[in-house]
Order: C-alpha cells, then sequence, then structure tokens
C-alpha cells in the first residue's frame, strides 16, 4: 500500500495568472468591511473618551467623599464611586490584554522526524502557494484540515505564525492530488497581501467579538467586588447597568460589521479557491470538495452504528478501516462508482429530483455553497495530470498512525477488550446485516422505506378499476410522494424560522423566484396546504395499494388471511409511534437529573414519577423481548442486561449514591425499547409486504 516516495502532483501550466488578482467583488467586499470597522472605531474611541472622563470624576469624586466623611461608610462610598468608574474603562479596555487561544484537546502534534513524508509534502504545497511553512502540524480524527493560530490584539500588527491540522479522516477520504488541493485551499488564505488584509480584518473582527461577548474573567473580577459589602454590590450592579447598554450599542454596529463580514469570507473562499486551483489544477479541488461531504456523512454514520452498539461493549480496532468500509459500501447502495479505492462524487451523483425549491443566498454564511464553488473553479479552465494514489501514502507506517488516533479517540473512556473490538470485517459484515434484515422488496420502489404508515381504511371489496397491473400501480408519480412530503417538511419547517425571525434574511428563492422577507408568511401558508394536500394523497394511495393486494387476495379466498397480516402491521406501526412518543417524553424529564440541572428535592420528584411511566416501559419491552428478532438486534449478553433490568425493581430514593446506575440502567432499557420497537414495526413490515406479492 505504501510506496517509498509519493509521485509529485504536477502543478498546472498557466499562462495567465490574472484569476488570481482580487475580484473587483473581493476589493469592494474589503471597503465595505473597513468602513464598518472605521465607524466602530470612532464610536468606540468616543465611548473610551466619554468612559475616562466619568473615571476620572469617579476617582476624583471618590477621595473627595473619603476626605468629606472619615469613617468606613464614607471610605466605601468613596472606593466604590471610583472603582465604578474604573470597571468601565477597565472593559473598553480588556480586549488589548486578552489571548485567543484555539482549543487543542482534539489534537496531537506530530514531529518531522517521525512524519518526514508529510511535513516535506506540507512544506513544498506551502512553497508553491507562496506562503510560509506552518508552525505546528497537528493530526485531528475527522474529515478536516485547517489553519488556526492564537490570537491577540497585537497579532493585527506582529506576524503570527500559523499551525495547521490534518484530519486522518480527511487523508482517508482523498488522493494525493486532492489532498495537495485541500492544502493549498488553506495556505492560499495567506498567501497573497489581498489575503494578509483579510486576515487582518478576521483578527480584528474577532477582538470585537470577544470585547462583546467574553466576558467571564471580567464579570468574575464584578462578582468578588460585589462580596465584599453592600455597598460595592451597589456600584457593581450600576457598572452592569453601564457595560450593558455600552453592549447594546455596539452590538449593533457589530451586527453590522459581521454581515460584512461574513460576505467577504465568501469572497475569500472564492480566492483560496483560485489559489488552489493555480497549483492543483480546479478539477482536484471540485471532486476533493464532493468527496468530503459523501466522506463527512459516511464518518458520521460510522459513529453512529458505533452509539447503536455501544450496549454490546463493541469498539473499533480502526476508525479508518472501518470508515473506508462505509465509503465502499454507501457508494455501492446508492450506485456510485469506485475508482481507485475510492467513490466518485460529483453534483450529478448527488442531485436530487425531490431537492428543495427553497434557496437562501445567506448573507450570514462565511462560504459558498459547493455548487458555487465548482461553477467558479471550473470557470477557470486550469487543470493538471492527476496522481490517484491514496493519501495515505504520505504518512509513514499508516496502520499505526490509525491505531493510534483510535485509541486517542476512546482516551476519555474505557477502551473495550482487543477480543471485544471490531475487525473491519466484522463491521462491514454486521452493517450489511443490520441493512439487508429489513431491506423491502425492491418492485416497491422505496415507496414504504423510512416513514410512518397511518391508520388506514382497508376493503378489498371497494368499488374501483382492480384490473390494473401492480406495476403501473407503483408508477413514478405515486413513488415520488414520500420523498415530495419530506421535502415540504423541510421548506414549511425552514419558512417558519424566517417569519420567526430565527433565521434572518433579506430575501430567498423559491421555485425559481425571488422573494422578500415579507413575502415569507404567505407562501408558508402556500406550502401549509401544500403538505396537506400531498400528505392526504399519499394515504389514499396507501390505501390503494393494499386495496390493490385485498383485491388479488378475495379471488383466491384469502382476504380474512391477508387483512389480518394488514391490521398486524398497521398495530405495530401505531405502537412504534407510541413508544417513540414515550422514551422521547422520558428522556427530556430525565434531562434535567442527568446534567444536574435541578435542586435535589425536584430530582426526586422527577425520579418518582418517572417509576409510574417505567412500568409501561417494562410491560412493552417484556412484550418485545420474546419476538425472535430480539436476539438478532442485541447480543446475547445485551439480552441478558436487558432482562436483569426487566426483574428489578426500580426505587428512586433519597440515597443519591444508587442514581448514577439506576438512571444508567434506565436510559439503556428506553435505548433497547426504541431499538427492538422500530426493528419489530420494520420486520412485520417486510414480511407483510414479502407476502402480499404472491397475489401480483
Amino acid at each position: 500500500m505504501i510506496s517509498s516516495s509519493t509521485a509529485w502532483p504536477p502543478k498546472p501550466v498557466v499562462s495567465d495568472e490574472s484569476f488570481l488578482q482580487p475580484s473587483r467583488e473581493f476589493r469592494s467586499q474589503i471597503f465595505k468591511v473597513l468602513a464598518a470597522i472605521l465607524f466602530f472605531i470612532v464610536s468606540y474611541i468616543a465611548l473610551v473618551a466619554i468612559a475616562t472622563g466619568l473615571a476620572a470624576l469617579c476617582v476624583y469624586g471618590g477621595f473627595a467623599l473619603i476626605g468629606f466623611i472619615t469613617h468606613f461608610v464614607g471610605i466605601a462610598l468613596g472606593l466604590g464611586l471610583a472603582g465604578f468608574g474604573v470597571m468601565v474603562v477597565v472593559f473598553l479596555l480588556k480586549f488589548i490584554f486578552s489571548r485567543s487561544s484555539s482549543d487543542r484537546s482534539n489534537l496531537i502534534e506530530i514531529k518531522r522526524k517521525d512524519y518526514p513524508r508529510l511535513f516535506d509534502f506540507i512544506d513544498r504545497v506551502a512553497g508553491e502557494v507562496g506562503t510560509s511553512k506552518p508552525k505546528k502540524v497537528f493530526l485531528t480524527h475527522d474529515v478536516n484540515a485547517f489553519v488556526f493560530y492564537n490570537s491577540s490584539f497585537w497579532s493585527m500588527f506582529f506576524p503570527v505564525r500559523k499551525n495547521l491540522a490534518v484530519g486522518l479522516g480527511l487523508v482517508n477520504s482523498l488522493n494525493v492530488s486532492e489532498f495537495k488541493a485541500v492544502l493549498a485551499h488553506e495556505f492560499g488564505h495567506f498567501s497573497q497581501n489581498s489575503m494578509r488584509l483579510g486576515s487582518f480584518v478576521y483578527n480584528l473582527n474577532g477582538i470585537i467579538y470577544n470585547l462583546l461577548y467574553k466576558n467571564d474573567g471580567y464579570a468574575t473580577a464584578l462578582e468578588r467586588w460585589a462580596n465584599f459589602s453592600n455597598i460595592f454590590a451597589f456600584f457593581a450592579s450600576l457598572t452592569v447597568a453601564v457595560v450593558q447598554g455600552i453592549q447594546w450599542l455596539l452590538q449593533k454596529i457589530y451586527e453590522l460589521i459581521n454581515k460584512q463580514y461574513l460576505k467577504l469570507s465568501r469572497e475569500m473562499e472564492y480566492h483560496a479557491d483560485a489559489v488552489s486551483a493555480s497549483v492543483s489544477g480546479g478539477s482536484h479541488l471540485v471532486s476533493a470538495l464532493w468527496r468530503i461531504e459523501f466522506a463527512q456523512t459516511a464518518y458520521d454514520n460510522v459513529f453512529a452504528y458505533y452509539r447503536n452498539w455501544e450496549h454490546e461493549g463493541a469498539q473499533p480496532d480502526n476508525v479508518y478501516a472501518h470508515h473506508e468500509q462505509a465509503l465502499r459500501m454507501f457508494a455501492a447502495r446508492n450506485g456510485f462508482p469506485v475508482e481507485h479505492g475510492l467513490p466518485v462524487i460529483s453534483r450529478t451523483h448527488t442531485r436530487n429530483q425531490n431537492r428543495s425549491r427553497l434557496v437562501i443566498q445567506d448573507q450570514w454564511s462565511s462560504h459558498p455553497s459547493t455548487e458555487d464553488r465548482e461553477k467558479h473553479l471550473l470557470s477557470l479552465g486550469v487543470e493538471a495530470d492527476s496522481i490517484t494514489n491514496r493519501a495515505w501514502e504520505l504518512i509513514d507506517d499508516p496502520i499505526k498512525v490509525q491505531g493510534m488516533m483510535t485509541d486517542f479517540i476512546y482516551q476519555g473512556g474505557s477502551r473495550s477488550s482487543k477480543e471485544k473490538q471490531l475487525t473491519a470485517f466484522a463491521f462491514s459484515e454486521k452493517i450489511e446485516l443490520e441493512l439487508d434484515r429489513n431491506k423491502l422488496p425492491d418492485v416497491y420502489k422505496g415507496y414504504f422505506d423510512d416513514r410512518r404508515i397511518e391508520k388506514l381504511e382497508l376493503s378489498g371489496n371497494q368499488n374501483g378499476d382492480w384490473l390494473q397491473e401492480f406495476a403501473e400501480l407503483m408508477n413514478n408519480e405515486a413513488c415520488t410522494l414520500p420523498a415530495k412530503i419530506k421535502r415540504l417538511h423541510e421548506e414549511v419547517s425552514l419558512l417558519e424560522q424566517i417569519v420567526e425571525g430565527a433565521v434572518l434574511v433579506e430575501s430567498f428563492e423559491f421555485a425559481d423566484r425571488r422573494y422578500e422577507r415579507e413575502e415569507a408568511a404567505d407562501l408558508l401558508k402556500q406550502l401549509r396546504a401544500e403538505l396537506g394536500e400531498a400528505e392526504a394523497s399519499l394515504k389514499r394511495f396507501d390505501e390503494r395499494v393494499f386495496n390493490f393486494f385485498l383485491h388479488r387476495a378475495a379471488g383466491r379466498g384469502e382476504e380474512s388471511l391477508l387483512m389480518q397480516k394488514l391490521d398486524y402491521l398497521l398495530m405495530q406501526e401505531q405502537k412504534c409511534i407510541e413508544d417513540g412518543v414515550r422514551v422521547d417524553q422520558m428522556m427530556q424529564r430525565l434531562m434535567p437529573v442527568l446534567h444536574g440541572q435541578v435542586t435535589l428535592e425536584e430530582a426526586i420528584g422527577i425520579l418518582r414519577l418517572i417509576v409510574f411511566d417505567v412500568v409501561d416501559v417494562k410491560e412493552r419491552l417484556q412484550e418485545l423481548i420474546v419476538k425472535p428478532n430480539a436476539s438478532v438486534v442485541f447480543s446475547q449478553e445485551t439480552v441478558s442486561q436487558l432482562k436483569s433490568f426487566l426483574e428489578k425493581e426500580q426505587v428512586y430514593c433519597n440515597d443519591v449514591s444508587v442514581w448514577p446506575d439506576a438512571i444508567n440502567q434506565l436510559v439503556f432499557a428506553l435505548g433497547c425499547l426504541s431499538s427492538l420497537s422500530h426493528d419489530f414495526r420494520m420486520s412485520v413490515r417486510k414480511e407483510v409486504l414479502e407476502f402480499q406479492l404472491r397475489y401480483v
């Protein structure tokens, strides 16, 4: 798998580098941001001048009080008044001494001597881009790469060395040319003077944010000052009131700056993309962007499977071997081709005929969409030959590194024994079994997948044209109804957020027409009506499909047999819905206890009330645990643990020492109920849908 040396991805031959010059939009946005910042600075200086004058008066008045009233009250009033003036000034100047440090808890610093090929590759990319090498290089676990640094007020005026973080999930998902393109994009943000101006704006924007929103240390100082006496507490409260007024004023200006800065950020992304294209070829970054989206989804799914299997004590032996298996499996199931060991993903592959018609050009988004970035990159016409070798070739001893990062991911908890760790083969086998166990027949074209089946009116003897063929019945318009309803739900939800002000937009597009924010309420009403009609159509079609089979069964004298099965299916569908509601409600009630957000008395009250709900949970689990699928869904150890929970009487008393174990057992049981209920519902659905095909 690993070669002694990796071929270097060639640099494109570029005859005209004018595309690397900042665009008119970029320059225009820079001026708008600087104008907004200048307005902020003028306002800020005026506030500092007023606060300094106020502080001088307060200090003068404070010492005058101390001289006039010589006993303790006078001294306290004088110091309180002086402290009030000083603390207002401190609030306005504290950012000069603040320093913003990046969280490195999920990063592992690496050295050149251990990773010579990776460091040489990074250095060469930085050289081609025309920027300095990173100060330090870190590995992280996820599908990402980013440049970061600690910033302060002084970093606006003095150069700061950047650090680079490389995610092993990213390495697992790209070839060498794509990996070069991603690194070149990151370095592209700091390669030219125009981009350094953007970096200056970034630093200043962060300082303003810290001034307005990061005040933990300042608040602690105020609290300590207030605790000395009631008089100091009064002046501390007065300081808070004045500071809040200053914050309100500066926040309004900051919103203007941030809105302009985020527009600038999108232009900076386009510019960094152009830099990447100039050294790696535009199509390599395009393919990387699409593949990263797919790889991130696969990565998230891998950890979702791990969480589902926690009750079995199973953990991965190598996260990245499992991720690679998931990439290939999900590509195969979605019909994506695989070349050189990696899925080929593009806009064509990901396009969905039921894609949302609601498009928001989000002025608060710092990144353009992948579609927009692809269009921009390909318009440059800058291409280079590909090196299709996996990016792992840049890592010395990749298997060892993958194992190290897997252990690092689980360092916060207990690592399962080697015997319980899942191999890549066991992982893929486990997923395949899980996916195939309740896979519905293909002839239904996904119509019954991933949705509820509501109560229906069924009778095979209804009047109607029952002579049509099943293939004609399952037409494309009907089979796309569930996806259409899902899309409508998403559109309605987003419009509701726009109407309520949770999503801030000035305008948006719907079905290729531009709407102003004020028109969202009328469009929401229209879409709610469309959603209601679609859901009614879905129910009618459900009835039509099942009645079709009942009519065919009646022709064989087996209508009552099929009706029994359909009644049982609909009963399990309803029970699964009820189980989901029960689990959600109990978890919501448990959350304040789990997170220590309630008093002891409140927690005892919640737990004592939950005992009555636990009885219903146990009854339902007793019903499900004896079903044949229980031994398939859960390991024997999990079934034994669940049976132990069912046999015990849950008592939540004043002895809080027993709570962690008792609550953990209850959460475990609720998770089992959710899994068993869903799986049994799907197994019944599969059985009935397969059975009725005998009548086609």
